[in-house]
């Protein structure tokens, strides 16, 4: 008997422990780490990076998801901030700005009129409303010094010297299209960036297109469980995204070589439908770019060749 009574003992203390574990990381999942913006800062190698052109500052913002659950609007402006005081010389915007595709009359862009080139793309979310929806939404950005990128490539003057940014239309909801001309990209000779919502596009993307691919979507999981850095069903996304009767992304979040490109997926700002996040904090990615790898003795295929973390 009194060994039956401690071990229902321990069961009682052990089932007690779980519980207040299970609630301690529920409190930090909705009240603290969706609430703090980590600044992602990168030295990026580019091969055709000319030396000119080392040293050149991008900022990569996504997934706004303003009026969804969470601080977004708060988030945002830091993001923005962020970018700004980070001299960013050319920012990229990689969708989602309105929770569910529901605009809502705000000021939190206003302040990329300040920053000195802002391009961006539409997300599914942008879309979910209506075609028409969407089309506001592109409006309203191109009133605050956005251009927006739909299926196009621009060729820009940065220091001097030209680089390709290749802007694709929403890969979720079927939009991005390929056309002939983008299909030949000069990344072999051009330093190209590529900007896409969702990184299920890679799958069709000819190999080489570009130099440095940047991503969202996947908030990271949002809820993060896995141990790698691919999408599975340890992650809170996996089930967001088979909720919508579509195909998970592969890629959750951070680098990956995909099809001769360095692709990185962003934890993006907000969130969606759930107002938590667990190991995949809100992240705002600024980047330097470099002409040397950053690991020489890495393979050429391995993403870590390109990539240097030099600060969270």
């Amino acid at each position: 008997m009194l060994s039956v009574t401690r071990i229902g003992r321990n069961a009682t203390v052990a089932l007690a422990g779980a519980a207040t574990l299970g609630a301690l990381l529920a409190g930090y999942s909705w009240r603290i780490e969706p609430r703090r913006l980590r600044r992602t800062i990168l030295r990026v190698t580019l091969p055709t990076l000319t030396p000119q052109l080392a040293g050149a500052r991008l900022a990569f913002l996504t997934d706004f998801h303003l009026g969804g659950p969470g601080p977004s609007e708060r988030l945002t402006r830091e993001a923005i901030r962020a970018a700004r005081d980070w001299r960013a010389e050319l920012v990229l915007l990689g969708g989602d700005y309105f929770d569910q595709g529901i605009f809502r009359p705000t000021t939190v862009f206003d302040d990329l009129r300040e920053l000195p080139a802002v391009y961006g793309v539409l997300g599914n979310h942008d879309y979910r409303q209506s075609e028409a929806a969407a089309e506001r939404i592109v409006r309203f950005l191109e009133e605050r010094g956005v251009v927006m990128l739909r299926n196009q490539a621009v060729d820009l003057d940065l220091r001097g010297r030209t680089i390709r940014l290749i802007g694709l239309d929403d890969p979720y909801t079927g939009r991005a299209t390929l056309h002939p001309w983008l299909r030949h990209s000069p990344s072999a000779t051009v330093p190209t960036l590529a900007l896409a919502h969702a990184p299920l596009i890679v799958d069709r993307l000819p190999s080489g297109i570009a130099n440095l691919m940047l991503c969202g979507h996947t908030h990271g999981g949002q809820i993060c469980l896995s141990p790698w850095s691919r999408l599975t069903p340890l992650d809170a996304a996996w089930y967001l995204d088979l909720s919508r009767g579509r195909t998970p992304s592969r890629q959750q979040r951070g680098f990956h070589w995909e099809r001769g490109t360095l692709l990185y997926v962003s934890s993006g700002i907000g969130m969606t439908t759930l107002p938590l996040r667990f190991l995949a904090p809100p992240e705002v990615v600024l980047i330097e770019l470099a002409a040397e790898p950053a690991d020489p003795t890495r393979p050429c295929d391995h993403p870590m060749r390109y990539v240097r973390r030099l600060a969270y």
